[in-house]
């Protein structure tokens, strides 16, 4: 049965250990999140998607979190550390690969200003270790290459799109 409240973002809680953040405020830890773009693109609501659109997990964000509450917002961190687009734009070609906007609303580098101004600025002004935004996205990109969430699912005999995998 198919329903648009089924979107898949993934959140990697393993990270924990990866990002080693403190206990102290605003967040308690890091949550890396995927999307799968099929998923994202379910809901037309949305807007309209990319073409051709991708077929495997990417990165959708980098999020401060709390076990209290998920939702962290940053709005002091976001005046101290504003988004220069300047500081990523040598990362391009590899953010385009592995961090790239599947609605045609937002450009990528739109789409990693959102991004960084929701969550990135937060890891900037009280990440530990400490991040620049240069590297919250580098970040971004090297976790991306270092989790393949298709091969871990299809290890389990899962296709996303709903098809169970054949094994011989």
């Amino acid at each position: 049965m198919k329903n648009s409240n089924f979107i898949i973002l993934l959140s990697v809680y393993a990270l924990v250990q990866v990002l080693n953040v403190s206990n102290a405020e605003p967040y308690e830890y890091m949550q890396f999140v995927l999307q799968y773009p099929p998923g994202v693109c379910y809901d037309q609501s949305k807007g309209h998607c990319i073409s051709p659109l991708p077929t495997k997990f990417h990165v959708h964000g980098i999020w401060p979190s709390n076990f209290s509450n998920t939702l962290v917002r940053c709005v002091h961190a976001l005046r101290n550390n504003p988004f220069h687009k300047a500081q990523i734009t040598p990362l391009q070609t590899d953010l385009g690969n592995s961090w790239p906007s599947v609605l045609t609303q937002k450009n990528n580098m739109q789409f990693w200003e959102h991004e960084y101004r929701e969550h990135g600025a937060c890891a900037v002004e009280s990440g530990v270790p400490p991040f620049t935004q240069r590297s919250y996205f580098e970040k971004g990109h090297q976790l991306w290459n270092q989790y393949d969430i298709l091969a871990v699912l299809r290890q389990s005999g899962i296709k996303p799109g709903g098809q169970p995998l054949v094994t011989h």
